[in-house]
């Protein structure tokens, strides 16, 4: 066992077992792709949290990843920093249109606290796949509509499956959901 106090960084005291399988982030969103961020053919495998940020980062710039697929290959542990939501940075544009399989893999400590709508791991998707992906820990605070921990608001068929949280939601409108915010065709 261990205690490592964060409180300089994120206001947390963390206390808990040693743990080696996944992969911590350090809080900052990679300009290029690193390399833990491997293209092959139309899939992508994020092989750490640098990857799964400038994955996000990628998303947000305008790529949706259409037919592509997405695979997490770790746990990911954030410790708190805050977290840039996938897609919908910008209102009703770039949403995430590709296959997300976090195979299993949990994303630990997740933080967002934001003044917009479409809150959550992904904000906005649209004709998307978000499957096999737990968030373990962490919170959501929102002042705007449709905030769930998986997923702000899905539009045209998408489909989230096997998927799990135990992120605390906090919010002031409607549109709040443990998985997902809101949905719509």
């Amino acid at each position: 066992k261990y205690g490592y106090d964060l409180s300089d960084h994120i206001g947390i005291y963390f206390e808990g077992t040693v743990r080696n399988d996944f992969d911590v982030w350090d809080g900052k969103t990679p300009t290029s792709a690193p390399e833990t961020f491997v293209k092959d053919g139309n899939t992508y495998y994020l092989n750490g949290a640098d990857a799964l940020a400038y994955f996000a980062r990628t998303v947000n710039d305008g790529q949706p990843y259409i037919n592509c697929d997405i695979i997490l290959t770790t746990d990911v542990n954030l410790l708190g920093f805050v977290w840039t939501k996938i897609g919908g940075t910008d209102g009703i544009n770039n949403p995430f249109r590709g296959r997300f399989n976090g195979n299993g893999n949990v994303v630990h400590h997740l933080n967002i606290d934001e003044n917009t709508e479409r809150s959550g791991f992904f904000g906005y998707v649209s004709v998307a796949e978000i499957r096999n992906l737990g968030i373990e820990s962490g919170s959501i605070k929102s002042v705007g509509w449709t905030v769930g921990s998986i997923c702000g608001i899905a539009t045209s068929a998408t489909v989230i499956e096997n998927c799990y949280s135990k992120v605390d939601i906090t919010g002031n409108y409607g549109g709040m959901g443990g998985i997902l915010g809101a949905s719509w065709n």
